[in-house]
């Protein structure tokens, strides 16, 4: 019998416009998902490619509270057992990429919840979970993961995105523009996250029958 997950949803609030931890957590729980895509241009490559001499041991520290809200607005417990941090190198500066990346894969058979970040790409952050969810199950890999992320209801749930201690300023607003993969809850709602942290990909599908809201 599965363990009793970390994170609950409370009763629902009587705000017009729930929390973004509560209308994720809901998602995350509650409706149906499907495979986003994005293909960002060329500006955004250059933006979220380009290297820079950053200290990754010592930034671990500093995203702490940012690492903390995201985990929290996806169930995640941040232990050894569900956490992977990608500290790369010896201490010191060490060139880059300049934007800082997270990866949230959520096994819904198991109800495990996973989070990983650092200075690298979102499939390299992907595959360091896979040795995590071994220890829940062997027989789970690459493979196993990528087909259950489309199975209807899905086995799997991935969310990728970036996050910042300077509510973004290194990038500009056009190529975050780009790069943002809104989030809808069940009543057609885009879902604001905090400045520090956005999404940019997910399988999370848009609610049927959805009328746009501004």
């Amino acid at each position: 019998m599965p363990p009793e997950r970390a994170f609950t949803i409370e009763k629902a609030s009587a705000e017009k416009h729930p929390s973004y931890k509560d209308s994720l957590l809901q998602i995350v729980n509650d409706i149906e998902r499907r495979v986003r895509v994005i293909n960002p241009d060329a500006v955004l490559q250059r933006e979220t490619h380009i290297k820079k001499l950053i200290d990754a041991r010592k930034e671990v520290a500093e995203y702490e509270e940012v690492r903390k809200d995201i985990a929290e607005s996806f169930g995640v417990s941040l232990d050894a057992d569900h956490t992977y941090i990608h500290a790369q190198g010896e201490a010191g500066a060490i060139e880059q990429r300049a934007l800082r990346a997270f990866f949230i894969l959520i096994d819904t058979f198991h109800e495990e919840n996973f989070y990983s970040e650092g200075r690298i790409d979102h499939n390299a952050l992907f595959r360091n979970l896979i040795p995590l969810l071994k220890k829940i199950d062997e027989n789970i890999d690459f493979e196993t993961i990528a087909e259950g992320m489309d199975t209807d209801p899905p086995r799997f749930l991935v969310f990728k995105g970036f996050l910042s201690t300077k509510a973004f300023r290194e990038v500009s607003d056009a190529a975050r523009k780009v790069l943002e993969t809104p989030i809808f809850d069940s009543d057609g709602r885009k879902i604001d996250t905090a400045e520090e942290w956005f999404v940019t990909g997910h399988n999370v599908p848009e609610p049927k029958e959805m009328i746009p809201k501004s």
